[in-house]
């Protein structure tokens, strides 16, 4: 069939990783796929796993997504998208994350079955109450929600939720004739790539298990990922005298003031920020617990990628983890800002090898049924059902 996906650009995000392992398993079944972005590649694209591979066989067009609103709506000059959607004839548009769904529902194509993903709780859909619109921000967010919503409505929309969380949000914030068309959904990883890697550049790493504590955390640096909690967490650690160190993967503007945090607390030779990276696996593998601090986690693929490396996993709640994690089976969940209750954890886990071993176990059987090969499966059964239900309406 013929899959348009529709996303704003292609970096080493989550949403956008998963994407094109995605794109790549259709492609090799037979499917013609078309990616539409609407800002240049990112400058972390190179360190996404298989981006060569999209470089080199998918179509992928830049629409600039242009805009003007008013109280009537939203305007969208969409000549060039409405172009490539005729000429590509597409049976599926799937749009990922909030500008893609501008833009997917600037021209209604209809020989095509819409899709949406959800993957966290798009905030200009959350409902708005009229004596709320106080500021120009919440203004434009209300007519952003009614202009889409009405859009859903006409182009049959379903809405994929990657989280109990975020099929909440969407329960929570769309009218209940939408009900049915939530289906959950929730995200994947290559999984046989992750073991197949791990295990071999893990190599003999129990021989030397208890003489330094590696702790990984991957997430850009941004607010909500927390990473002020996770340095804290080195403090306490670097207090109680535990030989340790800790690889923070991820870029973003608040590289500086962590850094400041890190020296000021004398944890230079404790704490590294390793930037954005392709090669993912090598420090999973290098490493003995994931530790997790986001605030808000409307997933958590990151969780899982280590789960799959056989790491337990030490997280905070974010809400959309909790699907993830099984408390004290695959991990735990840390309900409090605390970098005690984090440290406690972490080295209950480290003096108990056999408690490590069975969580490490259990962690990489739940991780499995992730796989993105059984997830593109479940996808195509999904495009599927909805040719035919259109075919026989």
């Amino acid at each position: 069939m013929n899959i348009l996906y529709v996303i704003p650009t292609l970096g080493a995000g989550g949403a956008e990783v998963m994407l094109c392992q995605i794109i790549e398993n259709l492609h090799r079944r037979g499917n013609n796929i078309m990616l539409i972005l609407i800002h240049p590649l990112h400058e972390t694209f190179e360190n996404i796993p298989n981006h060569q591979f999209i470089l080199e066989n998918i179509d992928i067009q830049y629409v600039e997504l242009k805009t003007k609103i008013s109280w009537i709506g939203i305007k969208v000059n969409n000549d060039e998208f409405k172009d490539l959607v005729n000429k590509f004839n597409p049976e599926i548009i799937h749009s990922h994350l909030f500008e893609a769904e501008v833009l997917s529902r600037s021209y209604f194509h209809n020989k095509t079955n819409y899709f949406s993903h959800f993957h966290d709780n798009m905030f200009q859909l959350r409902k708005i109450k009229l004596r709320s619109l106080i500021s120009f921000k919440s203004i434009i967010h209300y007519i952003e929600r009614l202009w889409l919503l009405k859009k859903y409505q006409n182009d049959r929309t379903l809405f994929l939720g990657i989280s109990s969380d975020t099929i909440d949000f969407m329960k929570n914030n769309f009218p209940k004739s939408f009900s049915q068309k939530i289906i959950y959904f929730p995200n994947a990883i290559n999984f046989k790539q992750i073991q197949c890697q791990s295990i071999y550049l893990k190599g003999d790493k129990k021989s030397n298990f208890h003489k330094k504590l590696s702790l990984i955390s991957i997430g850009n640096l941004v607010e909500k990922k927390n990473h002020f909690l996770l340095i804290k967490i080195a403090s306490e650690l670097l207090k109680r005298g535990v030989e340790f160190e800790v690889n923070i993967l991820g870029f973003g503007p608040l590289k500086k003031e962590l850094e400041e945090l890190k020296n000021k607390l004398n944890l230079d030779k404790q704490v590294f920020f390793r930037g954005s990276v392709g090669n993912v696996v090598e420090y999973l593998s290098k490493s003995n617990l994931y530790i997790h601090t986001a605030k808000y986690e409307p997933f958590g693929l990151v969780l899982l990628e280590a789960m799959a490396a056989g790491l337990p996993v030490i997280t905070f709640d974010g809400k959309g983890n909790r699907d993830l994690i099984q408390q004290g089976d695959n991990g735990y969940m840390i309900y409090e800002e605390n970098p005690e209750l984090f440290v406690d954890r972490i080295l209950h886990l480290w003096n108990n090898t056999q408690e490590y071993a069975r969580i490490s176990k259990n962690a990489i059987e739940f991780s499995k049924q992730y796989d993105i090969e059984n997830y593109t499966n479940k996808l195509l059964e999904l495009y599927q059902s909805a040719l035919n239900e259109k075919t026989n309406s």
